[in-house]
C-alpha cells in the first residue's frame, strides 16, 4: 500500500485527472486509475455509481457509500427547511441517481444532467479525493486558470494569516523615586 507518513492511503483516494470523450448514447468512460480506487473502496458493489450535480457545473461521481452519505445529508440539512431549501432538494435529487457502470465501466448520462451541468462531448474526469468530477473541457480549463490564479490567497484565509490581528498594548509603568516623590507630578 502506498501511504506516506501522515498515513494517508492514496490508493484509496480519487486524484488526478485525465481527459474522456462522451459518445453519442451519452456514456462516458471511468478512468482505470479511479476504477482501482473504487473497486477497493467498495469491492462488491463497484458496478454502480452515485451521480449528481455541482453548483459548478460539473457532474460529480462517487462510491455507493459516499452517495448514500450524501443523500443523507441533504435530507437533513433541507427537507424539512423553508420552500427554498426544499427547491434546492428537488433541483438536487431530480437530477442524482445510482447508475450501473456498463462492461466497459462507463455510466450513462442523464441528458438533462449534461445540459444544466454544460458538458458536452470533450470533458475531463478529475479526482477529488473522495469523489470524481465530469467537466466540460473547455470549462474546466478556464476555470482551473481562474482557481490557479486565486490559490495563494485562498489558502492564506483559509490559514487564518490575513485575520485582523489584536493589538497589544504595554504599560510601563516607571519605577518611584526613592525619594518617594510622585513622578507624574513632576
Amino acid at each position: 500500500m502506498a501511504k506516506q507518513q501522515s498515513g494517508i492511503n492514496f490508493e484509496d483516494l480519487f486524484i488526478d485527472s485525465a481527459e474522456m470523450t462522451v459518445d453519442t448514447k451519452n456514456r462516458v468512460g471511468i478512468p482505470e486509475k479511479f476504477m482501482k480506487v473504487l473497486r477497493r473502496l467498495c469491492p462488491d458493489d463497484a458496478d454502480k455509481i452515485g451521480v449528481c450535480p455541482t453548483p459548478d457545473s460539473s457532474i460529480r461521481l462517487m462510491p455507493r457509500p459516499r452517495f448514500e452519505r450524501q443523500l443523507a445529508e441533504w435530507h437533513e440539512q433541507m427537507s424539512g427547511g423553508t420552500a427554498e431549501q426544499r427547491r434546492m432538494l428537488t433541483t438536487m435529487t431530480s437530477l442524482s441517481g445510482l447508475f450501473p457502470l456498463d462492461a466497459q465501466n462507463r455510466v450513462k448520462l442523464n441528458p438533462t444532467l449534461m445540459r444544466v451541468c454544460s458538458i458536452k462531448r470533450d470533458v475531463i474526469v478529475t479526482g477529488n479525493i473522495d469523489t470524481m468530477q465530469i467537466f466540460d473541457l473547455n470549462g474546466f480549463e478556464k476555470s482551473m486558470i481562474d482557481g490557479l490564479q486565486q490559490f495563494d490567497a485562498m489558502m492564506e484565509k483559509s490559514s487564518g494569516k490575513d485575520a485582523p490581528q489584536t493589538q497589544i498594548q504595554y504599560v510601563i509603568n516607571p519605577p518611584q523615586a526613592q525619594s518617594g516623590e510622585d513622578p507624574a507630578a513632576t
